[in-house]
């Protein structure tokens, strides 16, 4: 008998992408907010190379770095900071202990935009403007093109950033979900073709 799934992280993070949400124009309380956690999960605080190429804390952040950051770890580190985030923003929903089709972020790749020393002034707020825009479910082609352009961004990233903060509304396109969306595609071909006949 297979184990159940669990997907009590869709509500929460759907939860927690709505409190985030607010910070655009406050996007270092919420880079200090994750520092914050990181600490009190016994976790090391996230550094940035500023312009005089010195490490710092970090000052600034996008919802899909945020997300990012946290899904670098594995369930129970995760769940830790899911814990002390709900308990900071007064979360209604079921902090989840279980990730049952969760993509996981690579540690090392974490971050959607450069260091500060090499940023543009702009990069952080055109992730924001993808996320408003998402969560609208508005996607503009030239928005969307630009942002997939941007550096540590890329197609399979940035879509399973969508589905972290929105995962009833985006799918993940990753190496996961690439052979199933085909064989999807596959299937429509054929049962138009059986359709005609």
């Amino acid at each position: 008998m297979s184990e159940k799934l669990n997907f009590e992280w869709v509500v929460f993070f759907e939860e927690l992408a709505e409190k985030i949400s607010g910070f655009k124009d406050n996007k270092e309380h919420l880079a200090k907010i994750l520092n914050d956690t990181r600490r009190l999960c016994g976790l090391k605080e996230i550094q940035d190379k500023n312009k005089k190429d010195e490490w710092s804390p970090l000052l600034t952040i996008d919802p899909f770095t945020f997300f990012s950051c946290i899904m670098t770890f594995g369930s129970d580190k995760r769940t830790k900071q899911l814990k002390v985030l709900s308990e900071k923003f007064k979360m209604k929903s079921k902090v989840p202990d279980e990730f049952s089709g969760v993509p996981s972020a690579q540690a090392q790749r974490a971050w959607f935009f450069r260091f500060e020393k090499d940023r543009g002034s702009d990069d952080i707020d055109n992730l924001w403007d993808i996320f408003e825009d998402a969560k609208q479910g508005i996607l503009e082609e030239d928005k969307w093109g630009s942002t997939l352009n941007s550096w540590g961004v890329g197609l399979a990233k940035l879509t399973q950033a969508l589905f972290w903060c929105f995962p009833k509304k985006y799918l993940p396109v990753d190496a996961q979900t690439l052979p199933y969306l085909k064989s999807i595609k596959e299937l429509s071909v054929i049962s138009e073709t059986v359709e005609k006949h």
